[in-house]
């Protein structure tokens, strides 16, 4: 049971599938068997990451620090070359309707924000902790809409629905690339700070052995420069190996920031 949902976006979803098929093959190579032909798109992340037999995929930070620490094991993460990013760390770009005459942070008090789910790091524990440093109080936000994606939070913002939306830098990129985005529609009024990006992770039931196969797979997948020809797209930069302790900052800025509360009204439970 492999997926990679996290930046599943219907645009770089062919050169996603091209990555997985390699290192398919490599983890084949190094002995694994029963390996799904096909990324699982149909059963929720949640769910997949609940069964014992799950492979491979990739988690927010967060879930690996905090919601989700006793069913995930961290591998490792990539570095992306793509704006926003610096080095093997990334962080979320605060972003407004590009017609928005906000041009401060703190001038969006008493607005609606979008937020794509409760537990995010990068749409909701980032976003809150720049409100807290910067000497925001709760309730800050008239309003916080709760979109399902961070897709649908730039939509929303796109539409109308609301002003303020905080996405990671890299899904920012991605439907960027798409010219019908509503990325189009859309500015950057601010950012965060920098951590590390969602690493792929594994079952924490997989053998220790099985844990350094699935390493080995994606250095021999990402050592190739013919291999990564097919999925370019992603712009993948270099793999690192990564512990659950490179995520406790994100447990930091939740303590610092936990009594910062939204007034959600609205959600919708699925992931991009």
């Amino acid at each position: 049971m492999a997926n990679l949902a996290w930046y599943d976006f219907e645009n770089i979803r062919p050169a996603t599938d091209d990555f997985w098929q390699v290192l398919r093959r490599q983890l084949g190579e190094q002995g694994l068997e029963q390996l799904p032909n096909e990324l699982n798109r149909k059963t929720p992340v949640r769910e997949q990451w609940k069964d014992e037999r799950f492979l491979f995929g990739q988690a927010c930070g967060f879930d690996v620090a905090v919601n989700e620490a006793d069913l995930l094991q961290p591998l490792a993460s990539i570095s992306y070359k793509v704006p926003g990013c610096e080095g093997p760390k990334h962080r979320s770009f605060i972003v407004t309707h590009k017609a928005n005459s906000k041009g401060e942070l703190l001038d969006f008090e008493g607005s609606i924000v979008a937020i794509n789910e409760e537990n995010s790091n990068t749409g909701m524990n980032m976003l809150r902790t720049k409100l807290v440093d910067a000497g925001a109080d709760a309730p800050f936000f008239k309003e916080a809409i709760l979109t399902g994606s961070h897709q649908k939070s730039l939509e929303a913002v796109a539409k109308g629905r609301a002003e303020l939306a905080s996405v990671d830098c890299i899904s920012w990129y991605y439907l960027s690339l798409d010219k019908d985005s509503p990325c189009q529609e859309l500015k950057v009024i601010d950012q965060t700070d920098l951590v590390y990006p969602p690493p792929f992770v594994t079952s924490i039931h997989q053998s220790n052995e099985t844990q350094k196969k699935i390493l080995k797979a994606l250095q021999e997948t990402l050592a190739n420069t013919s291999f990564r020809e097919g999925f370019s797209q992603l712009s993948f930069g270099e793999l690192e190996n990564r512990q659950r302790g490179d995520y406790f900052d994100l447990v930091e800025m939740n303590h610092r920031s936990k009594h910062f509360h939204f007034n959600y009204t609205y959600h919708r439970v699925h992931r991009h």
